[in-house]
């Protein structure tokens, strides 16, 4: 099973969209076993009677089933995400159960980047996506939109539950299945282009309709930066880079806009344009000296040039005005004198509204 979730893991990086959660993608990835009721005893059955016991399947019998009801599905989805550092939860409603994601952005970031924030769920200040399983003959929106509607409709009557894996397993040791743990590989190739449609597809449904009311704007005489910019942003958060430049070159040619210069800036940074990139940022910065995004740019661009003053230097200016924006990026190191340095972390991407 690990072979399993880890080629599709593989498949993710071959086709990895920088500006997509990370997380995200994996879940669309996996999205796609075959629902089926339980034979024995259907989980809607089974939470009816409280004498009943439910067949539950090992996540290698349902990839080797190719089926399985809610409850099935639900264990296979989570372990095959677990298995590739996806944190999951499982969530129970009346008669059915379903899982959600834990996603890689904090509460203001997820508000800016959704076109719906309600349909996430937000718990102590962790971002988690509900997905309902057993819709994997529909696209991954409408597994989503299903989740988050259940949600909606029980949280509030206190009729929803929301385990944690990793939390439950502190008291529940996970187990597996003694024998081969072999499974059939799936075919790549029909896996790899319902994966990049299903991107496509979130990915458009969430620019589509705010996208077309920027540039109806703009049409309607609104051109200024900052609409530029936000249309730019909008694009950038989802990968869509080279639509993204455009706008923020636009936002840029009317002005020193420090939002535009910050995310033209990370453009020319994803393209490896480094030196182009650092003028960017540096425009901004004497624009804005104290904003903790151009500052994490500067810190990231310096790094890639392998100017390490540099990047200690607006590491400790990043860590003194913004410290949660400083760990996202990577761990703190202090030398021997109890200096604070910028450590190479994992190079993350701000967009500037």
């Amino acid at each position: 099973m690990l072979q399993f979730a880890k080629n599709v893991a593989s498949l993710v990086r071959q086709h990895d969209n920088r500006g997509v959660d990370l997380s995200l993608q994996t879940a669309l990835a996996v999205h796609g076993i075959n629902y089926v009721p339980d034979p024995t005893t259907p989980y809607i059955e089974y939470v009816q009677n409280e004498e009943a016991i439910d067949l539950l399947q090992f996540p290698r019998q349902t990839l080797t089933f190719l089926s399985g009801d809610c409850d099935d599905l639900s264990i296979l989805y989570a372990a095959m995400l677990q298995a590739v550092s996806v944190e999951t939860a499982f969530v129970t409603v009346p008669r059915h159960i379903y899982v959600a994601i834990k996603l890689g952005m904090d509460v203001d970031t997820a508000a800016r980047t959704f076109a719906r924030p309600d349909d996430l769920i937000v718990r102590d200040d962790t971002v988690w996506l509900p997905v309902e399983v057993t819709r994997t003959q529909q696209p991954f929106s409408h597994a989503w939109e299903v989740g988050a509607r259940l949600w909606r409709q029980h949280e509030p009557r206190d009729e929803a539950n929301f385990a944690e894996l990793a939390e439950a397993w502190q008291e529940f040791a996970p187990v597996g299945l003694p024998g081969d743990d072999t499974v059939p590989l799936p075919e790549l190739e029909p896996l790899r282009a319902a994966y990049v449609d299903e991107l496509v597809a979130v990915v458009d449904s969430e620019i589509e309709e705010r996208a077309g009311e920027l540039l109806a704007r703009i049409e309607g005489g609104a051109r200024g930066p900052r609409v530029f910019n936000r249309v730019g942003t909008l694009y950038a958060r989802f990968g869509r880079f080279g639509e993204a430049r455009g706008h923020f070159e636009s936002a840029v040619a009317l002005g020193e806009y420090t939002p535009a210069l910050f995310n033209l800036g990370n453009i020319h940074l994803v393209d490896g344009d480094l030196l182009q990139a650092l003028e960017l940022y540096q425009r901004a910065h004497e624009r804005s000296p104290q904003n903790s995004s151009v500052l994490l740019g500067l810190v990231q661009v310096h790094e890639r040039l392998r100017n390490q003053r540099e990047a200690d230097r607006f590491y400790q200016e990043l860590v003194a005005v913004a410290p949660a924006v400083a760990e996202r990026h990577g761990s703190v190191d202090v030398d021997s004198s109890g200096t604070v340095r910028a450590s190479e972390g994992q190079e993350v991407l701000l967009w500037e509204d």
